[in-house]
């Protein structure tokens, strides 16, 4: 991006105002610039760019830097979650060949350099050789602002407001004024808790079976290829299925193969599937040496065929209780 775009409109100007509004919120959480290690905000890895493009504003975004954004929200969609913010239902803007990180950083450098600051008579004069909304919505913000048709006059008691907007921004201070007035110190925000989510394994919800696990693309590719009818549940962050018997033989192989932790709810579950299967297959009488302790049939082990993508053939068989 260069600098004669800085300030422009790139497309509709309400394109990418809610990837905007989402990184601000998580802007507005990190105003240590990561210094503090709180669990809030931006990592010390996101914060300088995060930062950047929220002062830039989205109608200096390239289309290079909305994806950019886009992808910081998707990193902290938890935080914003918490906010009332769904990650998965902000805009996606298309991919890029361009680096929307350096054009970040080359339309900062140009934001700064079209301010000027000085000292007159006591107060700040900060004059933009290039029109930038976000920054002049920041500067009409100020309290004692004014504007003379040329430049705004800062008085000495929001200098400290003018510090904060040249940390943001970028822009240089006269050396008179960087240290003038109180050097704000805030407290650093309290950690957010974060609300417990089950755990990740296969747990029953009634006549519906729940999956989860770290995203994972081949474990997802198998769980379609093996049980086409599980149907992602956006707000639990999970795979559903119905309890079925007729699907009883791929998901105890599925979860055989992933290694998933079975609660004790959907063992007894995955057992009374089991049973009712059987109990629909089995002869009348069983057979000698087909009995277990007590009468009860004994359960034959069941073959399991491999998962898609390659996973090793597994045995499943599951005993009676007493």
């Amino acid at each position: 991006m260069s600098p004669a775009t800085l300030g422009r409109s790139v497309g509709s100007d309400a394109r990418w105002d809610s990837l905007g509004n989402a990184l601000a919120l998580i802007a507005a959480a990190d105003p240590d610039h990561a210094r503090h290690e709180n669990g809030v905000g931006f990592s010390s890895a996101d914060a300088c760019l995060g930062h950047r493009l929220v002062a830039l504003g989205t109608r200096a975004w390239s289309p290079a830097m909305a994806r950019v954004a886009w992808e910081l929200c998707r990193r902290y969609r938890a935080q914003l979650g918490l906010a009332g913010i769904d990650a998965e239902c902000l805009p996606v803007p298309g991919a890029t060949s361009g680096d929307g990180r350096h054009e970040a950083r080359v339309a900062a450098k140009a934001l700064a350099d079209c301010v000027a600051v000085s000292l007159c008579d006591g107060e700040a004069v900060v004059a933009l050789s290039r029109y930038h909304p976000s920054l002049v919505d920041e500067l009409k913000a100020i309290p004692g602002r004014r504007f003379d048709g040329v430049a705004n006059h800062i008085p000495a008691s929001s200098f400290v407001a003018l510090r904060g907007l040249s940390e943001r921004f970028g822009f240089v201070l006269p050396p008179e004024m960087a240290n003038a007035g109180p050097t704000p110190n805030p407290t650093p925000p309290q950690p957010v808790q974060t609300p417990s989510r089950p755990p990740d394994g296969l747990d029953v919800d009634g006549s519906v079976f729940s999956l989860r696990f770290a995203y994972d693309a081949e474990v997802v590719a198998c769980l379609k290829g093996a049980l086409p009818q599980a149907r992602w549940d956006r707000s639990a962050r999970c795979w559903r299925l119905p309890a079925s018997p007729s699907l009883l033989s791929a998901l105890s192989a599925f979860v055989q193969a992933s290694g998933l932790r079975v609660s004790a709810a959907a063992r007894d579950a995955l057992a009374a599937l089991e049973s009712e299967a059987q109990g629909d297959s089995c002869p009348s009488t069983p057979t000698a040496g087909a009995m277990s302790v007590a009468g009860h049939p004994a359960r034959q082990p069941v073959r399991r065929s491999a998962l898609p993508g390659g996973r090793a053939a597994t045995r499943v068989s599951m005993e009676v209780s007493q």
